[in-house]
C-alpha cells in the first residue's frame, strides 16, 4: 500500500510539473528557426504524390521524428495514380501553337525555373484529343448551361471556358459531360484572383497572368483509393475491376487568364449576362456553339504508385486504441509551401512539445499520434487509407487536427465541428490566457466566430464520416493568391505569407497549448450536445427545411434540440458511446463507405456539405428515429465520465 502511495505521488509530482512548466517549453522547443527548418526541407522541391522528392521527404520527416523520441512507424499503400503525358491547346487551324501549359519563370524567383513542376493538368480528367467551338458557361453551373441554351447556343460537341470557383471544379466537369460538351477549360478570373484583387508576384501576392491552378476532378462518393473503397490499399484487398470515375467526366485542362483572355477576344455570340462579366478587360461572350474551334489534346496515364503515411507516436496509458490524431498532408501539386507544407512544419513543432513533455513522464490517456498522410491532392488518399486501415486493426480516432495550409497570413481563427465548437474555444481562451494574447504576432480576436467543418474535402474527411471524430483546425488567414500554382513555393511564403515565420511559430504554440489543456482535462474524448443542437436549429431554420415547418416530426425535433442546449457534455466512453449513436453499420445514405448519419457531401458542390440529408430527402423511417434520438438525448442529463 505505501509502495502504491509513493508511485502516485511521484506521478502527481511529475504531472503538476509539467504542468507548470509547459510554458516555457512551448518556448523552448517552438521556434521560428526549428518552423523555417522543416518548412524549406520539405518545400524545397516539387514534390506531388509518387515522386522521388515526396519519397525522400517521407524518409526525413520519419527520422526526425525518430529522433525526437517517438515510436514512428511508415505506411506504404500502393495506388493507381494518374500522371500527365500530354498537356496541349491550340486553334483548329493550320500552324498553330500550342498555349503555354507550363508557368512561365521569373527573373525574380528561382524557383520558377524548374523543370521537375508538372505541367498544367487535372487529375483524374480523361484522355482524349477533342475539338470544338469555344463556349463560355461562366462558373460552369446547372443554370449557366440552361441559361445557354435558352438563348440557342449549341452545348453538344462545345468546349467550355469555365471560371474556377463557386462549385467544386470536379463537379463542373461531370456537369458538362451531362450536357455533351467535349472539354472544359478551367481559368482564374483575375477578379476573383489576379490583378484586380491586388499586385502580382513577384511584386505582390496575387496570381500573375500566366499563373495556373492544378487540381484534382475526384467526384466519387468516397475519398482514397478508388478501387478500394472501405477497405485499406494493401495487397491481397479485393480491388474493383474498373474506377468508377470512368466516363463520367469531361476532358479538362487548366489555362490561365493569360490563355483565357486570347480566347475570349476571339470568341463570337452575344454578349453575355452583366454578372457573368469579368476581369479581363475584354468583352465576355456566350460563344455559339458553331464558331472557331479549339484542340485538347490530353494525354493522362494511369500508374501505381506508393502514397505514404507518417505517424509518429505517443502511446494512450489508459485507451491505446482510440487515437487523438495531429496531421496534415504534405505532398504537393508543385513546391505547396504554404498549402500544404506551413501546415507540415506546424505539426512537427507540435511533435517536438510533445515529444518533449513525454520525456518528463507525460502520458496521455489516449494515443497522440502526429501524421503526415500522402496523396490527398489526388483525391485524400492517404487519409482515408491510413483510417482504414486503423479501423483493420481495430483502432478508432476520436479526434482529428487537420492543419492542412495552416498559415496563410496573420490573421488567426479557429473552426471545429458541431458537437466540438465550444470545447474549442474554452481551451484556445484558457490558453491565451494563461500564456498571454499579447505574446503573440498573430491577430487574435477578443471573440471567436467558430466555422463549423462538415465537408469532406480534406484529410478529416474519413474519420469524420466513418467514425463520427471530432474534427479541430488552427490556421492563420491573409492574401493568398497562388493557390495550386508553381508560385507558391519558398520566396513567396517568405515574401508575402509569414514573414520571419514568426505567425507559423505562434500558431504552434497555440496549437501546442491548447492541445495539451485539452488532453489533460478531457483526455482527448469530449462531446457537446449542446453545441451539435445550436448548429443544426440554425439549420432547421433555413429555407431549404420550409417544407417541413408544420411537420410533427419537424415540431419535436426543434423541440428536443432546444432542451439539448441545456444539457453539460458528455466526457470520456460516454462521448464515444454519443458519437457511434449517429453512425449507420450499413453505411449512410450517400453510399454504403460514409457511415455518419449527420452530414452528406453535396452531390452538386463538393465544397460544402448537407446537415440530416435523411431527413431533408423526406424519409418517414430517418424522422422517427432522429426525432427518438434527440429526444432520448435531451433527456439522458449529465453521463460525464473520464476512464
Amino acid at each position: 500500500m505505501k509502495k502504491r502511495a509513493l508511485v502516485a505521488m511521484f506521478l502527481l509530482f511529475t504531472l503538476s510539473l509539467a504542468g507548470e512548466d509547459y510554458r516555457k517549453l512551448l518556448d523552448r522547443t517552438i521556434t521560428a528557426e526549428s518552423y523555417e527548418r522543416t518548412l524549406l526541407a520539405v518545400s524545397s522541391l516539387p514534390h506531388p504524390t509518387g515522386s522521388v522528392a515526396q519519397r525522400d521527404n517521407t524518409q526525413y520527416l520519419a527520422e526526425r521524428m525518430r529522433k525526437m523520441g517517438l515510436q514512428v512507424e511508415v505506411m506504404t499503400f500502393s495506388v493507381p495514380l494518374p500522371e500527365p503525358r500530354k498537356s496541349a491547346l491550340y486553334w483548329e487551324k493550320p500552324g498553330a501553337v500550342s498555349f503555354p501549359m507550363q508557368e512561365p519563370a521569373l527573373l525574380e524567383d528561382p524557383f520558377s525555373e524548374s523543370r521537375e513542376a508538372l505541367v498544367g493538368f487535372n487529375a483524374w480528367s480523361p484522355s482524349g484529343n477533342v475539338s470544338g467551338p469555344l463556349i463560355f458557361a461562366h462558373y460552369g453551373g446547372k443554370e449557366e448551361y440552361e441559361y445557354l441554351l435558352s438563348r440557342g447556343v449549341k452545348l453538344k460537341g462545345a468546349i467550355a471556358l469555365v471560371r474556377l470557383g463557386r462549385e467544386y471544379r470536379g463537379d463542373k466537369a461531370a456537369l458538362a459531360k451531362k450536357y455533351g460538351l467535349a472539354g472544359v477549360l478551367l481559368f482564374p478570373d483575375p477578379q476573383d484572383r489576379g490583378f484586380r484583387v491586388g499586385t502580382v508576384y513577384p511584386e505582390g501576392n496575387s496570381l500573375p497572368a500566366g499563373g495556373l491552378e492544378r487540381g484534382s476532378l475526384d467526384t466519387l462518393p468516397y475519398p482514397g483509393d478508388p478501387l478500394t473503397p472501405g477497405r485499406p490499399s494493401l495487397p491481397g484487398q479485393k480491388r474493383l475491376e474498373k474506377n468508377p470515375l470512368d466516363g463520367e467526366l469531361a476532358v479538362t485542362l487548366p489555362i490561365s487568364y493569360e490563355t483565357a483572355q486570347k480566347l475570349l477576344t476571339e470568341m463570337s455570340g452575344e454578349r453575355a449576362p452583366e454578372a457573368w462579366q469579368g476581369g479581363l478587360g475584354t468583352i465576355y461572350r456566350t460563344g455559339d456553339g458553331v464558331g472557331a474551334k479549339v484542340v485538347m489534346r490530353v494525354e493522362n496515364k494511369t500508374v501505381e504508385r506508393a502514397v505514404y503515411v507518417v505517424v509518429g507516436k505517443i502511446p494512450g496509458k489508459s485507451r491505446p486504441r482510440e487515437v487523438v490524431a495531429l496531421g496534415s498532408h504534405f505532398d504537393a501539386w508543385v513546391y505547396g509551401t504554404t498549402d500544404p507544407n506551413a501546415g507540415t512544419a506546424v505539426v512537427m513543432e507540435t511533435a517536438a512539445f510533445f515529444a518533449d513533455l513525454a520525456k518528463s513522464g507525460w502520458r496521455p490517456e489516449r494515443t497522440l499520434a502526429f501524421v503526415h498522410w500522402d496523396g490527398e491532392e489526388f483525391g485524400v488518399i492517404g487519409s482515408t487509407e491510413w483510417e482504414e486501415e486503423l479501423e483493420r486493426r481495430g483502432e478508432r480516432v476520436v479526434l482529428t487536427i487537420n492543419e492542412d495550409a495552416a498559415v496563410g497570413g496573420p490573421d488567426f481563427g479557429i473552426v471545429a465541428t458541431p458537437g466540438h465548437r465550444s470545447l474549442l474555444v474554452r481551451y484556445v481562451e484558457r490558453f491565451l490566457k494563461e500564456y498571454g494574447r499579447e505574446r503573440f504576432s498573430l491577430k487574435i480576436p477578443q471573440k471567436f466566430d467558430v466555422g463549423a467543418v462538415v465537408s469532406c474535402g480534406s484529410d478529416h474527411c474519413a474519420p469524420l464520416y466513418r467514425q463520427n471524430s471530432g474534427v479541430f483546425a488552427f490556421w492563420s488567414a491573409g492574401s493568398y493568391g497562388v493557390y495550386h500554382s508553381l508560385y507558391d513555393n519558398p520566396l513567396y511564403y517568405q515574401r508575402f505569407v509569414d514573414p520571419g515565420y514568426l505567425y507559423g511559430r505562434d500558431l504552434s504554440k497555440i496549437l501546442a497549448g491548447t492541445l495539451y489543456l485539452y488532453m489533460e482535462e478531457e483526455g482527448g474524448e469530449a462531446f457537446d450536445g449542446a453545441d451539435l443542437a445550436e448548429f443544426l436549429l440554425g439549420e432547421l431554420a433555413s429555407p431549404a427545411w420550409k417544407p417541413f415547418f408544420e411537420k410533427d416530426g419537424y415540431l419535436r425535433l426543434k423541440r428536443a434540440l432546444e432542451s439539448l442546449k441545456g444539457k453539460p457534455a458528455w466526457r470520456g466512453a460516454e462521448a464515444g458511446r454519443v458519437r457511434g449513436l449517429f453512425l449507420t453499420p450499413q453505411g449512410a445514405p450517400q453510399g454504403v463507405w460514409a457511415r455518419n448519419t449527420l452530414y452528406e457531401q453535396n452531390p452538386e458542390n463538393r465544397y460544402v456539405a448537407l446537415a440530416l440529408p435523411s431527413l431533408l430527402r423526406g424519409d418517414e423511417r430517418a424522422w422517427q428515429e432522429f426525432v427518438r434520438l434527440f429526444e432520448g438525448l435531451a433527456g439522458a442529463g449529465d453521463a460525464s465520465g473520464r476512464p
